[in-house]
């Protein structure tokens, strides 16, 4: 009795097929991360995030949500009301950490800064 196995004409094929796939899914991602359903979502989870009574709330938030984002305002706030308000932020960030319940900023930059 002789058994089929695949060819390698298959397995390359086969191999070539799941590189494009993989390759069609990053750009997907990418592309999903710079819209603004994207940065709704992140602006969402980042809100819902409280640090001993202290809040932050994003406006505006677009550019690339993987890395350098642009805010039009940024807000902290506490029980007796907002201490800290920054416009035209930059900031460069690790979005992944949000899902351990962090926020980890590698630098900000603002045009204004106000605190109270």
């Amino acid at each position: 009795m002789r058994l089929n196995w695949p060819t390698l004409r298959f397995w390359r094929r086969f191999g070539m097929i799941a590189i494009l796939g993989l390759i069609l899914l990053i750009i997907a991602v990418r592309l999903f991360a710079m819209s603004p359903i994207a940065s709704q979502i992140v602006t969402a989870q980042i809100e819902r995030q409280t640090v001993r009574g202290q809040s932050l709330e994003v406006t505006g938030l677009r550019g690339d949500i993987l890395g350098r984002v642009r805010a039009e305002q940024l807000t902290v706030r506490d029980a007796q009301g907002v201490w800290l308000r920054a416009e035209q932020v930059d900031l460069n960030w690790s979005p992944l950490s949000l899902l351990s319940g962090y926020l980890n900023v590698d630098w900000l930059t603002a045009e204004t800064l106000e605190l109270s």
